[in-house]
């Protein structure tokens, strides 16, 4: 131990510790420097002059084996905790090798637990990463030092063996026996391993109990009238080459529960030591990814549990396989525990599902070993997460933190924590009414029936969700709720039909925490409801605006909005739109973090599209809706005109202001088959039976021109039913007026191939539109102010409403703020849902 002393307060201790027989020197620092930080600067170059690096990437492929020169400037960023999305030379431990000598230099940054206190403020904390420079000191690692603690190592080791690895195409995710060495003496050393209890009194436990009890299991043999397709399945399973593993597990698990068949049984055990193994290896070999990083990659680890639930009761498994099972279900629970594996208090996280993930994987250990002693301290830490992401991720009507797509990889997990901790005996929130809220958030959002997938729906492509995704997670609710509440179980199987009965929660990557087990917490046979929805606003996450729902021809449309944008792109202020029953304006589908001119908005400098917009009123009636929302000095404002039936029209006003002459960019993505400008029209040719008439009111001269742009989702069903990368290709209908503007006052009227484009009249400079259309005719009130109208017997005064003169009812009165009279009647506003603050 040596203590160096820079004057008062400024404490810097290091101690070196050497282990017999190992070629590793393990250094702990601790240091306080007084609001005056400094550097320790390990220089690398004098007789040693390493001229290549071997290092295990951050960003790109997590965990590839490469080598590269070394070069003047930042060389490589070591870290106790991957930031994996940074930069390609970054990670835990790196090796320096010089070409002419067979000697290897291996840097390792050891348990990130210890580089942040989590107590001390933020603003005080040494940034846990050490950078290596070359420069003309020579080369340097650079470690900074403020206050803190950090612990990391150095070994020498032959370069040969390294190399092997790393210049070996078929060994380019296999760790390198430089990154063995921080694996054993820096994440996982014997000291700490062997304090771990691996074997403790577990004969109170029962299995199956995660996901499904033995009564369960009783229930699905009572109810299966005939077991012979279940029993002739099992030849197949057995003759499979594949591995069996979290795709493929269900068949096997449901033959097995149906026919109790022993050498079904067996296979199951033998695939389950091998799937709990591999589950060990990641941590220990680390064969994917570096330990903490990625925990997406990291899926196997719940469902080994899940297939080893099935079998650690089977007759077929002999005691000392289970005590194996169970030894390494609590290693794996300890690892998962560590700091080093997650820890959003030190900073050591990154997308927000991604914590659902971490912690899901230690509530499953838990639930899997409710006898361990620590079971219960793992279970609490995951169910106060999960419980806090559900009241504190989700808005006041269940909309969520993340797109649809992550959104889902949270609620499929936060949902199987609470199955499982109710089966095991830890509690029972199963049933929280947020569960129902966020649930309907995403059947509220579900397109309408799209020809692109068979007419069934599917959740809209919002931010980073994938093309035509849709998800099964609505029959497993409504098997959930069958009981507990019949009316929202059947919305729920009404969903789920008309998501297609889809089996997965969704597309474009695997959803671990009930995988081997949907198709027995799922039952065809529920009652199904259609439910009565209207427009709706999700006043942290977006707003949907419905007419002619549940149909064929309902008019849609959706706009993002709120603080509720994690996993989005730069779209707030972004519309998607649904006319008559079909797709008319899209969005292109998670390809990456896509720009604003991918998305149909405004853009311009004085509204940034990667902020969020805030809703400041949203007010909806049968006939009208109205919501309004601001992103810096860009207001939208859209009022949705409807109909009595789906026959009638049902059209949009759009309003976007901004200050007078500011350059800005409209556009709008159209699915269609040609896209025609008229001046200060636009004719939308659809793809199927629909058309979009799109009037421009304002400006005068909107300088219309379109673009064609194909975009290619990471994932999407074909319409055949193949699964894959899909592109689209839309028409942007693109205004951009020469000198700037003060906005634009946009229609857009979707209508049958058959019908009519309706004759738009301005009034009241603009903040009035007369709209004739072969149903009659109406009046739409749309200002940015309030401002006032007088037509005969009809006055207004306010921002948003409209007078419905149709020829075959009386006239309809709506306002969406404001104040509306037609002769003696008269109709005020309601309260809105939201005002700006």
């Amino acid at each position: 131990m040596s203590t160096v002393t820079f004057g008062a307060g400024r404490v810097w201790r290091l101690r070196a510790r050497v282990y017999a027989h190992e070629p590793v020197v393990l250094l702990d620092e601790s240091f306080t420097t007084a609001d005056e930080p400094a550097t320790f600067h390990l220089l690398l170059s004098e007789g040693f002059e390493p001229d290549s690096l071997l290092y295990r990437t951050g960003k790109g492929q997590i965990g590839r084996n490469l080598s590269g020169a070394i070069e003047p400037g930042l060389v490589a960023t070591l870290e106790p905790w991957l930031y994996w999305w940074e930069n390609e030379r970054q990670g835990q431990a790196f090796a320096l090798v010089r070409s002419d000598r067979n000697d290897l230099l291996m840097l390792g940054a050891c348990m990130a637990g210890q580089w942040v206190d989590p107590a001390m403020p933020a603003e005080r904390r040494t940034r846990p990463r050490a950078q290596l420079n070359l420069d003309g000191q020579g080369l340097h690692l650079d470690l900074p030092m403020e206050d803190g603690r950090r612990v990391w190592m150095l070994a020498a080791l032959p370069a040969g063996p390294s190399l092997d690895v790393v210049r070996d195409p078929e060994r380019a995710f296999q760790t390198p026996p430089y990154h063995q060495c921080l694996i054993k003496h820096g994440q996982f050393p014997l000291a700490l391993v062997q304090e771990y209890v691996l074997d403790w009194d577990s004969a109170a436990q029962r299995h199956p109990h995660l996901l499904v009890t033995r009564g369960d299991c009783d229930a699905l043999r009572a109810r299966t009238a005939d077991p012979a397709p279940y029993a002739n399945a099992i030849p197949r399973y057995l003759k499979d080459p594949n591995p069996l593993g979290q795709f493929s597990m269900e068949g096997p698990i449901t033959a097995y529960f149906v026919t109790r068949d022993a050498t079904l049984s067996r296979f199951l055990v033998e695939n389950a030591l091998r799937c709990v193994q591999e589950s060990v290896d990641e941590f220990f070999l680390q064969p994917t990814v570096p330990f903490g990083a990625a925990p997406h990659h990291m899926q196997r680890l719940s469902a080994a549990l899940l297939l080893a639930d099935a079998i650690l009761d089977a007759e077929t498994i002999t005691a000392d396989e289970r005590r194996r099972l169970l030894a390494q279900a609590a290693f794996l629970g300890y690892t998962v525990a560590r700091p080093e594996y997650w820890s959003p208090e030190r900073g050591f996280a990154a997308n927000p599902n991604m914590t659902t993930s971490a912690r899901g994987y230690l509530s499953t250990v838990a639930c899997f070993l409710p006898t361990h002693p620590l079971a219960r301290e793992w279970i609490d830490t995951g169910i106060a997460e999960m419980r806090r992401q559900l009241h504190t991720w989700s808005d006041a009507n269940g909309g969520w933190l993340e797109a649809p797509h992550y959104a889902m990889v949270s609620f499929d997990q936060i949902l199987g924590v609470f199955v499982m901790a109710r089966n095991a005996g830890f509690g029972d929130e199963l049933f929280d009414p947020k569960f129902q809220a966020i649930a309907g958030w995403f059947g509220k959002i579900s397109t309408p029936p799209d020809s692109r997938f068979g007419g069934f729906r599917h959740l809209p492509p919002l931010g980073n969700t994938y093309m035509i995704e849709p998800t099964g997670e609505f029959g497993l609710l409504a098997w959930l709720w069958r009981e507990r509440d019949a009316e929202f179980s059947a919305v729920m199987q009404w969903l789920h039909q008309q998501h297609r009965s889809f089996s997965q929660p969704g597309i474009g990557g695997g959803y671990p925490a009930f995988a081997g087990y949907r198709g027995i917490l799922a039952d065809p046979a529920l009652p199904a409801k259609a439910p009565a929805w209207g427009s709706e606003l999700f006043p942290e996450t977006g707003v949907i605006l419905r007419d002619a729902f549940p149909s064929d021809r309902e008019t849609w449309l959706h706009m993002i909005l709120g603080r509720n944008h994690d996993h989005y792109d730069c779209d707030s202020g972004s519309i998607t739109l649904y006319g008559k029953g079909r797709i008319l304006a899209d969005d292109f589908g998670y390809y990456g973090r896509a720009p604003a001119d991918d998305h149909s908005l405004v853009e311009t400098e004085a509204a940034p599209n990667c902020n969020t917009m805030r809703v400041e009123h949203f007010a909806a009636a049968p006939r009208f809706d109205y919501v309004a929302g601001t992103l810096g000095q860009w207001t939208r404002q859209i009022a949705f005109v409807k109909s009595a039936d789906a026959a009638g029209p049902a059209y949009f006003v759009l309003r976007d202001t901004l200050p007078p002459g500011t350059p800005a960019t409209w556009r709008l993505w159209l699915t269609a088959a040609r896209v025609t400008p008229e001046g200060s029209r636009a004719r939308v040719e659809g793809k199927e039976d629909v058309d979009l008439d799109i009037i421009f009111v304002r400006p005068a001269a909107p300088a219309l021109t379109t673009e064609d742009k194909t975009r290619t989702a990471g994932c999407g069903i074909a319409p055949d039913g193949r699964v894959g990368p899909t592109p689209t290709t839309q028409t942007g209908l693109i205004a951009r007026p020469e000198g700037g503007t003060d906005g634009f006052l946009t229609v857009l009227y979707p209508r049958l191939k058959t019908g009519t484009p309706p004759e738009v009249v301005a009034l009241a400079d603009g903040q009035a539109l007369r709209i004739t259309t072969p149903a009659g005719t109406d009046y739409v009130f749309l200002g940015r102010e309030p401002f006032e109208f007088k037509e005969g017997d009809m006055a207004f005064h306010g921002v948003a409403g409209c007078v419905q003169k149709r020829t075959d009812e009386a006239p309809v009165l709506a306002v969406g703020d404001g104040r509306l009279s037609v002769g003696e009647r008269t109709v005020e506003a309601p309260p809105p849902a939201v005002r700006e603050p």
